[in-house]
């Protein structure tokens, strides 16, 4: 009788022990599943999104002009730089945004432009032209241009169709140069404006001011042989 107590006990004892090992193996895999990201999840943003960051990615592209008086341009751009990933849904708004600087070498004029990437999905059009923004404390405001339109309504039946639009607004050097005057050496700051549609809400979209800061660096670095 006592060596069949003694056993019950003893098998009790080396269950709970089983459990508790089970238990303590499950919590540790599901951790470890935790930490892996989902498909379609952000992705994680580089630790240094500095100047040298976005200067080792700029493109440059060199265009001849036939006009002489036109003379020929280099084009700058951050297009290879940054890029945020989100997942869209059809309660939300997605976008991206690249700087670019065109230059004419005969004259050192340089114009800048900035684009944006908005993707969405309804039935109609909402035509994010509308652009907002502040810089050394002023308020400003400006139309910008739909270059391109995408739609997609394969099976929208219910969110609307995918919808992705292409807008450019310009910015004069002036304005420019003072966005570069607030940069300081590793600063990761945003300098964010707003694009409004015809109907519906505002997006904030934004450049990082070493983005900006990097394109400006090389246009000047493009200019000084000439100025010498």
């Amino acid at each position: 009788m006592y060596n069949e107590d003694f056993n019950f006990k003893a098998e009790g004892i080396m269950g709970k022990n089983c459990l508790i090992i089970f238990y303590l193996f499950l919590a540790l895999f599901l951790q470890s599943c935790s930490s892996v990201g989902t498909p379609g999840s952000s992705t994680t943003q580089p630790a240094n999104l500095d100047k040298a960051y976005f200067k080792v990615r700029l493109t440059t592209t060199e265009k001849g002009v036939e006009k002489e008086n036109n003379g020929k341009t280099i084009i700058f751009s951050t297009i290879n730089g940054y890029k945020k990933q989100r997942l869209l849904t059809q309660y939300n708004v997605i976008g991206d945004s690249y700087i670019s600087a065109t230059v004419n070498k005969t004259t050192d004029e340089a114009t800048y432009k900035i684009d944006s990437i908005i993707k969405y999905k309804d039935h109609d059009a909402r035509l994010y032209k509308h652009i907002n923004y502040t810089v050394a404390g002023r308020q400003q405001s400006d139309d910008g241009t739909v270059v391109e339109q995408m739609v997609d309504c394969k099976g929208s039946q219910y969110s609307g169709c995918l919808r992705k639009e292409h807008i450019v607004f310009t910015m004069n050097q002036q304005t420019i140069e003072q966005i570069v005057q607030s940069y300081s050496e590793g600063s990761q700051d945003k300098w964010r404006y707003t694009l409004s549609p015809e109907t519906g809400k505002s997006y904030s979209a934004y450049l990082f001011v070493a983005e900006i800061t990097a394109l400006v660096e090389a246009v000047n670095e493009i200019k000084r042989p000439q100025d010498l």
